[in-house]
């Protein structure tokens, strides 16, 4: 009986082997067959990737694609080279091309090839000059402007021939007259800054570099630094008066030139306004050494006696 009962044991013990890989079989019988083609694909992409790491190992090749985007981007920053030089090449080649501001005929010698575009031209001591500067370019249709200079005349500037037309007054700035004349450079030919305009010396850096962009003649008739030419009158003779007659016809004035570059010389020069053709009497030249102070232009006249 004990002896049946073991072989019994044993029999169910071969059977639950039996039963486990009979399991074992059923389990692998239900995997899909695209599981195999996975891994199949799998095992193909790794090979096949390794294949090409080798490759590129033995040949010392390197990945396109960093260098297809360095190469980009070193394009694009040639482009953006290019069109800045073109620009700035553009400019200039303008600038060159617009030929200077006329001034009077007088002042040729002064101011040889004119006012050039862009440039900053001092001129103090005489309104009256200033205008006729202003009336000499103006005839070419230009628009300029006058800031600062409230005592200016307009029934002068009329008479000068400045066109009025054309012509922007901006008597008192205020507190902002370095943004109103940074305005103004970007609309008109020729700019006239007067003293009433406060202006810091970083102010007038950033108008004369804004004022050499844009082609425009700064005409200052106050000390401005940097100023490529500056006029100064010292003196003034009127014209016309006899012994205690006659009507004034004409004022001579007496021009000292400075500056740089060209006019780096210093030149001294008399000028008849208004400019126009030169009474037979006045023989003015120009000097390039140092000149003797103005004489006294005062007239002895003879006293004055009760008629009548």
């Amino acid at each position: 009986m004990g002896v049946h009962r073991i072989e019994h044991m044993f029999d169910q013990g071969g059977d639950m082997h039996t039963q486990q890989t009979r399991q074992k079989n059923e389990l692998r019988s239900t995997v899909p067959a695209q599981t195999e083609a996975e891994d199949s694909r799998s095992a193909r992409a790794a090979l096949a990737l390794a294949v090409l790491r080798k490759a590129e190992h033995q040949t010392g090749a390197i990945p396109v694609a960093p260098l297809v985007r360095k190469a980009a981007v070193q394009n694009a920053t040639t482009q953006n080279v290019t069109m800045q030089n073109a620009v700035t090449q553009n400019v200039t080649t303008q600038m060159v091309q617009r030929p200077a501001f006329n001034v009077p005929h007088q002042l040729q010698s002064l101011l040889p090839g004119g006012l050039k575009r862009g440039s900053v031209a001092q001129v103090t001591g005489s309104t009256a000059l200033m205008l006729e500067m202003l009336a000499a370019a103006s005839t070419t249709e230009l628009w300029t402007a006058i800031v600062g200079q409230p005592h200016i005349g307009i029934l002068a500037a009329a008479e000068t021939g400045v066109d009025l037309q054309r012509l922007i007054l901006v008597p008192n700035p205020g507190p902002d007259a370095a943004l109103a004349l940074a305005a103004l450079l970007d609309g008109v030919d020729i700019l006239v800054v007067g003293p009433m305009a406060a202006l810091l010396p970083s102010d007038r850096r950033r108008l004369t570099a804004r004022a050499r962009e844009r082609g425009t003649v700064i005409i200052a008739t106050s000390p401005w630094s940097g100023a490529q030419v500056e006029l100064n009158v010292t003196g003034v003779r009127w014209r016309g008066l006899g012994a205690g007659t006659g009507r004034l016809q004409s004022r001579e004035l007496r021009v000292e030139r400075t500056g740089r570059g060209n006019a780096a010389q210093r030149a001294i020069m008399d000028v008849v306004l208004p400019t126009g053709p030169l009474p037979d009497d006045c023989a003015l030249g120009i000097q390039h050494t140092a000149h003797e102070k103005t004489p006294n232009t005062t007239q002895t006249n003879p006293p004055l006696r009760l008629v009548g």
